[in-house]
């Protein structure tokens, strides 16, 4: 009897591991609400004391990109205008990384590849973003 119970239950777990796979559309679209405004040849930068809840010594790649709607699952190499390589310290905070010298004005995404698979994670990578203005004061 308890052969076919433990059966029962292997089967009844496998069936609910494969349909709570998430799927890209269980995901709604994520959008980055820039908080930060810099002018025409100013840095951007990612990292610094605030930056912590990463995995401790993880090796993790920063996308900036035009900004635009992300699904879960999209590329985010295909339009990068920079990509930069980063490493966590020992308590989980990114330190302080030149990504790019805004040479073009716009609105672009900074996205933290957590997971380091090249695409976007609703649930891992991080998203923010950021508006270059011709002037500072525009």
């Amino acid at each position: 009897m308890s052969g076919n119970w433990l059966l029962a239950v292997a089967t009844l777990l496998a069936a609910t591991a494969r349909t709570a796979a998430a799927d890209p559309d269980d995901f709604p679209p994520s959008t980055a609400v820039p908080k930060l405004t810099v002018g025409l040849g100013e840095s951007v930068t990612v990292g610094g004391p605030l930056s912590d809840n990463f995995l401790p010594d993880a090796r993790m790649t920063i996308y900036l990109v035009p900004h635009r709607v992300w699904r879960d699952g999209d590329a985010l190499g295909t339009d990068a205008v920079r990509k930069v390589p980063i490493r966590s310290d020992a308590k989980g905070k990114l330190p302080r990384t030149p990504v790019w010298k805004a040479d073009k004005a716009g609105q672009f995404d900074i996205i933290v590849d957590y997971d380091g698979d090249g695409r976007f994670s609703f649930a891992l990578d991080s998203l923010d973003g950021v508006i270059v203005r011709k002037t500072r004061d525009e």
